[in-house]
């Protein structure tokens, strides 16, 4: 082929469902990715194994299996990865490479490539602490499995005393104090909110102040306005460290009976970049960085407040890499947003009726939230789609996609009913008798004296029989007559699925909707039947009671898959043309180095997709 791009823009978006895609585009609502998949080419896009976050984001630049990359836990971190990325081959070539919060592409691994944030769905590089909301009375908790756990912080309100310069206020002034950056090794800083009456009949301003003094006030709100960007130093160990937040008044009754202070994450205006002046220069020119529109907006069921977050946010990427481009000429940008994977975790419940809690009468209400999301996300593309030529190779691609958790498998249950786990009296796997050690995210270790030196399985003989045993007991689960684990097979035999024993002795599929609980059940109300249970809402939110992605990597139930997608468009590829087959995610990197010219990155197991070339 004689047609190269010369440059590439790939775009990120975390959990981007074709099927969801296709419905938008055709009812209007997606002019920009509709006209890349009229220009260009796309289809499905299988995920590796395992199928979640970190192992996939790099599969796509690496065009490798997690179990070659060797990324296949919570681990954003370039240095990590045990192969070539497709960018440090561009940069060794001598082309100019941004990494625009793409997830583990920090730090920057060539003088050619600028690194900015590491791309991690949670405390990422810069963030100095997390959003939260302050609220009256009670603290709102809120688990989000590998997302983490986040809550808001109580307040309690009394008469304002010991204030200077207090404003005119028909009512009695109330104060209370709220710390920042109480729990994460830095020296807390304390503001105090004064809520006042400015109207005469109700209270209905607040002002936030660094001390007791009204002339010292950094933010005046009143109800659903938001403060500026908020400067501040903070402390740690020794070292001063300024940061960025905004403050929102979502409630504030007139009597003070009811009051919420949502406050954006605190991010650093430094040290956030490889090389660090780039952050710099990005803060100046177009304003403090948030990472990530706050989970907790969401989970709380402040969804304008999560929107209105996500804009900031995806327009900051937009102009940062505007100015980067202006700046540093960059030819290769690499860029992200996790917003479908956060929005379709929390409401896929209200759109999929085969979901536990669907309610249908609610449905048209939440399908125009996940329109929304998916809405800026096709803003966000077609903005960043501006800065290309038609030498641009422009790629939009997700990770994986999402279906509904129906029901969870009490795994552990089921294995220490068996005498295959065995635990202490602290409830900690006891490694001096147990035949199983632990667990990863698609498998089961095995003890074994050759991996771990107290180990108790000693020959490869007891140990293929253990594995056989332990899969005959895992098949033998039902639920209402179906079994519940699609695949059960030794690691020695996963090659095809790109695992293998290191990945896990036994390697385990669970039907599509059913989950795998890790550790014992907690909750007896919880179970259905035998090892068959309800997700508990309590570690839903986040943690997978809405919908999931895990297992097969063409798992489809409902409205929902599995699958990830992909849309590639500029020279060299056919135009308007839909894969038939599910290309993999590992496909996407070779194809790429072809279209541009470059070596395909050792270690890539992945193909050049031919089918989709000119």
């Amino acid at each position: 082929m004689d047609v190269k791009a010369k440059r590439l823009i790939l775009i990120g978006i975390d959990s981007l469902l074709l099927d969801f895609v296709e419905k938008f585009t055709r009812e209007g609502l997606m002019p920009n990715i509709k006209r890349l998949m009229q220009e260009g080419s796309y289809g499905y896009a299988l995920p590796s194994m395992p199928t979640f976050t970190p192992p996939n984001w790099t599969t796509i630049v690496t065009g490798a299996d997690p179990s070659i990359h060797g990324i296949k836990g919570w681990v954003f971190n370039a240095k990590a990865c045990k192969v070539e990325y497709i960018w440090s081959i561009a940069a060794r070539a001598g082309k100019k490479v941004v990494l625009l919060r793409y997830p583990g592409g920090w730090p920057s691994t060539h003088e050619n490539i600028i690194a900015i944030s590491n791309g991690a769905p949670h405390h990422a590089v810069g963030v100095l602490e997390e959003a939260t909301a302050y609220t009256l009375g009670r603290i709102y908790r809120y688990s989000g499995g590998l997302h983490g756990t986040f809550e808001s912080r109580a307040v309690t309100f009394s008469v304002a005393s010991g204030w200077r310069n207090l404003p005119e206020s028909s009512l009695p002034p109330m104060e209370a104090e709220i710390s920042l950056l109480s729990e994460s090794g830095f020296t807390p800083v304390n503001l105090w909110l004064l809520v006042y009456s400015e109207d005469g009949r109700r209270y209905d301003t607040l002002a936030v102040s660094l001390t007791k003094d009204f002339s010292k006030v950094i933010c005046r709100l009143k109800e659903g306005k938001w403060s500026d960007f908020l400067t501040l130093e903070f402390v740690k160990e020794g070292s001063v460290i300024k940061g960025a937040f905004r403050f929102k008044l979502v409630e504030l009754a007139p009597d003070l009976s009811k009051f919420s202070l949502f406050r954006t994450q605190i991010h650093a205006l430094s040290d956030f970049s490889d090389p660090p002046n780039v952050c710099k220069e990005l803060v100046r020119h177009i304003g403090p960085f948030l990472d990530n529109p706050s989970r907790f907006c969401l989970a709380h069921g402040w969804y304008d407040v999560y929107f209105e977050e996500l804009r900031e946010h995806v327009g900051w990427l937009v102009r940062a890499a505007k100015y980067l481009k202006e700046r540093y000429k960059w030819e290769l940008l690499f860029t992200h947003c996790q917003s479908p994977d956060y929005v379709q975790h929390e409401l896929w419940a209200n759109i999929d009726p085969v979901a536990p809690g669907y309610d249908p009468n609610k449905e048209k209400e939440f399908w125009k939230l996940v329109i929304e999301d998916y809405q800026i996300m096709d803003n966000f593309i077609g903005k960043l789609v501006e800065l290309s030529d038609e030498e641009t190779l422009v790629v939009v691609v997700s990770d994986h996609g999402h279906f509904a958790r129906t029901r969870v498998v009490f795994l552990v249950d089921i294995l220490k009913d068996k005498g295959f786990i065995i635990y202490d009296e602290k409830g900690r796997i006891d490694k001096r008798r147990s035949i199983i050690r632990g667990f990863t995210h698609d498998g089961i270790l095995l003890n074994t004296k050759w991996r771990y030196k107290d180990g108790v399985i000693s020959s490869r003989e007891e140990y293929i029989e253990l594995v056989n045993q332990i899969i005959d007991a895992l098949l033998s689960i039902t639920d209402n007559n179906k079994h519940v684990i699609y695949l059960a097979i030794p690691g020695w035999e996963a090659y095809p699925l790109g695992l293998s024993e290191e990945d896990g002795d036994i390697i385990i599929c669970p039907r599509p909707g059913y989950s795998l609980a890790r550790k014992p059940a907690s909750k007896l109300s919880l179970r259905v039947k035998g090892y068959i249970g309800l997700p508990d809402p309590r570690y839903g939110m986040w943690g997978g009671a809405e919908s999931i992605h895990e297992g097969l990597p063409s798992a489809r139930l409902s409205i929902g898959t599995n699958m990830a997608m992909f849309v590639m468009c500029g020279p060299g590829i056919k135009r308007g043309y839909k894969c038939r087959r599910p290309i993999w995610l590992k496909d996407v990197t070779p194809t790429i180095a072809y279209l541009l010219g470059l070596s395909i990155p050792t270690g890539a197991n992945g193909r050049i997709l031919y089918e989709i070339l000119e």
